[in-house]
């Protein structure tokens, strides 16, 4: 790479960068006005509740002191070693694919059937067809722009 890229690219600053200072920027300023978690959190209440869904507790968002972000057990002895597999987001993405192939497969067998008895049953295909015609032309109606 020639000098003269090197030089473009740190005149330019990166998205990174600016994602990073608008994050300390937002952090900061919650930490000097005193927002209310509840009401405006800080970066650092959000990276806590997306740990929180993980199984580790941590406390980035609780003022700077001794032992932060993790604070100590505050009984001795308990067991602290958590599963992942035991956090509230794994079991979360098993139930929402659980619900997800349930209903796939429940949508295949209903269309398999109704498909089956438009081609079989003229009736049925006079009955439906106008629906499923109307179904199909729907997708121009939402934004689609793939064509079938």
């Amino acid at each position: 790479m020639s000098t003269h890229k090197w030089l473009k690219m740190l005149r330019r600053p990166s998205p990174l960068l600016l994602w990073l200072l608008l994050m300390a920027g937002w952090e900061a300023s919650y930490r000097t006005i005193g927002w209310k978690a509840w009401l405006f959190p800080a970066p650092s209440h959000v990276l806590d509740a997306t740990l929180g869904l993980l199984g580790a507790e941590t406390y980035f968002g609780e003022p700077i002191a001794s032992g932060w972000p993790m604070k100590a057990s505050k009984s001795l002895g308990t067991d602290e070693t958590k599963s992942a597999m035991s956090a509230p987001l794994p079991h979360a993405l098993v139930t929402s694919g659980a619900r997800l192939l349930a209903g796939f497969g429940f949508s295949l067998l209903l269309g398999s059937a109704l498909g089956l008895a438009m081609w079989r049953f003229h009736f049925v295909d006079r009955l439906l067809g106008p629906v499923f015609w109307g179904f199909k032309h729907c997708r121009a109606c939402a934004g689609c722009r793939w064509r079938c």
